[in-house]
């Protein structure tokens, strides 16, 4: 499904680190009369700095792996590693295809979702959903 190049070298010589690591990564749903299997052998390496997109036709996976990577989904097999230089900031963030918030909850409310899956404790969360909601000028609509 995907292919990737190395990332150029920084100025130093030294390679890279590994952002996301992918290895064999499988992904099955139960569906009435059996099983989906939605993501099979998926392997992807993508260094630190290097920018990857996913792409391919309708149904072969590609929003399954994002919501795997976002943490909203849980692979069935396989290996996935990712690197996380700063637990202060958001490890993954994703634009979702069609309406995807919570329209019973208030903005501060939908905004603390991911960070509160993460295990973020409250106070960690509120400096976090404050920062991001003044950073794109919702601050009004908290």
């Amino acid at each position: 499904m995907a292919t990737h190049a190395p990332a150029p070298a920084p100025a130093d010589g030294q390679p890279r680190p590994a952002r996301i690591v992918i290895e064999g990564l499988n992904k099955t749903f139960q569906v009435r009369g059996g099983t989906v299997e939605s993501l099979q052998r998926v392997d992807l390496v993508i260094p630190d700095g290097q920018f990857c997109c996913i792409v391919g036709p309708s149904g072969c996976g590609k929003t399954t792996l994002l919501r795997i990577l976002a943490g909203l989904e849980e692979h069935s097999g396989g290996r996935l590693e990712m690197l996380h230089a700063d637990p202060r900031r958001p490890l993954t963030s994703m634009v979702f295809q069609e309406q995807s918030i919570f329209p019973w909850m208030t903005v501060q409310d939908n905004v603390a979702y991911g960070p509160r899956m993460r295990g973020l404790s409250d106070r960690e969360s509120r400096e976090l959903v404050d920062y991001y909601i003044e950073k794109v000028g919702l601050t009004q609509f908290r």
